[in-house]
């Protein structure tokens, strides 16, 4: 059978795929194809793939967990035979800015966090006195530089950002944020 290992590279998206030549058909390999398949293992995307490697180079931005399997098709296409299916975790992935102007011109005019894989999503953002100013557990509401509807004074705001990913991994991001007006 067909052997496959899945090596992420680090601080990159792409994936690299590699897998053992098939020996055992009577009339030789005809094709190889790579799958990627969804938790319950049906195929959601084929690629023709010659050789022994493939470096995939945009993996799924709607999947957290990416399933891959080799698929060998013997020489006259009567047999098949599957590899081993390899799962890759991609990491969850938080944007938060450091600074935003809410000045009205449609450009950073509010506080927003930006991620992939996120399940659930919190928000807190405190003023320099340690008093929560804004908090949020809608990924779409964002800070728009007010407290009760009043503007906060330019500065340094600390936040808190907790989540949990599509997998279940909780991280947290503390840091600040520079309100500019």
């Amino acid at each position: 059978p067909v052997y496959l290992i899945a090596l992420p590279q680090e601080n990159s998206p792409t994936i690299s795929l590699g897998w053992t030549g098939y020996v055992g058909f009577p009339d030789g390999v005809g094709s190889y194809t790579l799958e990627l398949l969804d938790a319950d293992n049906r195929v959601i995307r084929s690629i023709p793939v010659s050789g022994n490697t493939y470096l995939e180079r945009n993996p799924s931005d709607e999947l957290q967990e990416l399933r891959y399997r080799i698929r060998v098709t013997s020489g006259n296409g009567r047999a098949t035979s599957f590899s081993n299916t390899v799962i890759v975790q991609q990491p969850v992935q938080v944007h938060i800015p450091n600074a935003f102007t809410p000045n009205g011109d449609g450009l950073n005019d509010v506080l927003e966090v930006k991620g992939r894989f996120i399940k659930s999503f919190s928000i807190k953002v405190y003023s320099n006195m340690g008093q929560v100013v804004f908090s949020s557990d809608d990924r779409n509401t964002n800070w728009d530089g007010t407290y009760q509807g009043k503007p906060m004074p330019a500065g340094a705001y600390a936040y808190e950002v907790n989540i949990v990913s599509n997998s279940g991994e909780p991280k947290q991001r503390i840091g600040t944020v520079t309100l500019l007006r």
